[in-house]
């Protein structure tokens, strides 16, 4: 459902090196990378990569593992374009809950400029709720996506109130003692 609401090319997915708001990284980049690795082809989007017989590629990118300091979404993004030879429309996918707190993000308003915002709402949230937001922040490129509810959050994977779902990423992270 998610990619028939809206038009894809490739879909890259980056895992920050030091998230701003949080002293330490929770889990070591190399273990970010491989339950990505272990995730990425059995996560819904998977499995609509082919619509409308057009191939969509996707790919990990490793681009803020491989800078120092805090990852801002805004560097990245510009890291990224500048070494985009097209001239492509940006977007970002974040859920519901990241996207309400949007306006707390290094550089959000130029951010907000540069791609569009790709919004998977959670489970208990009304639509209103996102376009309010939106309209109080003045966030000129934002799509609401009206269907793929999300459920689980990290939060919730980390403090063990749920798993994955995933048994190969459960396992690993299981036999390698994370988010204990």
């Amino acid at each position: 459902q998610l990619l028939k609401e809206i038009s894809v090319d490739q879909i890259v997915i980056t895992p920050n090196q030091q998230p701003p708001h949080k002293s330490t990284p929770v889990t070591a980049p190399h273990h970010r990378m491989a339950l990505l690795e272990l995730a990425l082809p059995m996560f819904p989007i998977h499995n609509y990569i082919n619509y409308s017989d057009k191939k969509i590629d996707y790919k990990i990118s490793d681009v803020e593992l491989n800078r120092s300091g805090n990852s801002y979404t805004y560097d990245t993004v510009m890291s990224m374009k500048e070494n985009d030879p097209t001239d492509s429309h940006w977007g970002l996918l974040i859920g519901g809950d990241n996207f309400l707190l949007f306006h707390h993000w290094h550089y959000y308003k130029a951010l907000a400029e540069k791609v569009i915002i790709v919004v998977v709402p959670r489970n208990g949230v009304d639509g209103d709720t996102y376009s309010r937001y939106q309209q109080q922040y003045k966030l000129p490129h934002c799509h609401i996506l009206s269907s793929g509810t999300v459920s689980i959050s990290s939060s919730q994977i980390r403090n063990k109130s749920k798993k994955t779902g995933i048994a190969t990423v459960d396992d690993y992270i299981a036999s390698h003692g994370l988010y204990r």
